[in-house]
């Protein structure tokens, strides 16, 4: 059975199950008890905390993270894959962090956050200045 609930967000009508989890058709954000429950804290499937997303929606912006709240996200310990300049990506995040090319052998491993934060590339582009170049960004659970 599907129920209908107002989104987070927007306030439309969004079909969440049984747990409260749904994803709003018309702003996108992904209802979660996590985020009502700590709406300062960005939880999957979502990028950014809840406050953050309403303050965005009012102002017309996307849910998408910027540089520094994915590098909280990679700091919290969660893997993500991606597509740079038609490449796919993957980030593992164990004691190290671990770039990997996907279907290649290819890969990097940055020591610590701040290594990862500060040197973190692709084809010689830092990223960080290259954000924008970033697209399908997901959750890898």
């Amino acid at each position: 059975m599907k129920i209908v609930k107002k989104c987070d967000i927007c306030k439309s009508n969004v079909y969440v199950d049984q747990w409260g989890n749904g994803k709003c058709k018309n702003c996108g954000w992904y209802q979660n008890v996590d985020c009502l429950n700590f709406p300062k804290v960005a939880n999957p499937p979502n990028f950014i905390s809840l406050n953050k997303a309403k303050g965005r929606y009012k102002k017309g912006e996307n849910f998408y993270p910027t540089f520094k709240e994915f590098i909280n996200l990679v700091e919290r310990g969660f893997d993500f894959t991606f597509k740079f300049e038609n490449k796919n990506f993957q980030i593992s995040v164990h004691d190290d962090i671990t770039l990997w090319e996907i279907d290649t052998e290819n890969y990097v491993v940055y020591k610590s956050l701040s290594e990862f934060k500060r040197t973190f590339s692709i084809n010689n582009q830092l990223i960080s200045t290259n954000w924008n170049k970033i697209k399908n960004l997901e959750y890898d659970c």
